[in-house]
């Protein structure tokens, strides 16, 4: 399921969620994961500027992603395509997959973040009142509402 992670931001623990497994083609594309994608670029769609670095039929791409649609692992699933299209903006790997973040800088080369990363940060600028508690965000889809309560219930009281 998708899961938090602690992360060193400039000296300061930071809390990000991730993918527990690939999400893309060939991929185990588990729910809460696809939906935590899903749900980045729908909220990246939405932010005033969220696609400015996109092309405007790469925009379209981002703007038809809906969190919690049954996703297909296909090349031609409109999540593919996003994948696809963000990649190739921030020059980084290009495998149409999104990775879990693997280590606590956040970073796989240099300063190249886990993709997962911006998609946090979309989510954060949408839902800045409510965040990390993503089960509490307006369109948060079922499967990643879930693990939201998951992470964060309260501890029963002994």
């Amino acid at each position: 399921m998708a899961s938090g992670i602690l992360l060193n931001d400039k000296g300061r623990r930071q809390f990000f969620w991730s993918v527990d497994a690939h999400v893309g083609p060939g991929c185990p594309n588990r729910d809460e994961d696809v939906q935590l994608i899903q749900f980045g670029y729908f909220c990246m769609a939405k932010n005033p500027g969220g696609l400015n670095i996109f092309t405007p039929a790469e925009g379209a791409i981002i703007e038809s992603v809906v969190p919690g649609a049954k996703y297909s692992g296909q090349p031609a699933d409109p999540l593919t395509f996003a994948i696809r299209a963000h990649q190739r903006i921030r020059k980084g790997t290009q495998d149409g997959k999104v990775s879990p973040i693997q280590n606590s800088s956040g970073a796989y080369h240099g300063n190249m973040t886990w993709m997962v990363i911006p998609l946090n940060v979309q989510i954060m600028d949408a839902n800045s009142a409510q965040w990390p508690i993503l089960h509490k965000m307006a369109n948060c889809p079922p499967a990643l509402a879930q693990a939201s309560r998951h992470c964060f219930q309260p501890f029963p009281k002994r």
